[in-house]
């Protein structure tokens, strides 16, 4: 299983999203949102999901989950 994480230094909900990958041992790829904003918004239209106004992103084998609180849910975590 495979995962893109779009998220931001210093964002809590980023590091708890990578971790829960790491403690299921999903490989994942961290890329930065700011600097990818247009790739992040254009795959997540194409997902036909609606434009998020946080981060982390996540798209897990190529579908787009959502943002931590949806990752956390799909793999049973209280949040």
């Amino acid at each position: 299983m495979k995962a893109i994480v779009y998220g931001k230094d210093n964002c809590m909900y980023c590091v708890l999203a990578k971790s829960l990958l790491e403690d299921r041992g999903v490989e994942f790829e961290e890329i930065d949102a700011p600097t990818h904003l247009p790739e992040m918004m254009a795959a997540i239209k194409a997902a036909g999901s609606t434009p998020p106004r946080t981060v982390p992103q996540i798209f897990l084998e190529g579908k787009h989950i959502g943002g931590y609180s949806e990752l956390a849910r799909l793999f049973r975590v209280q949040t």
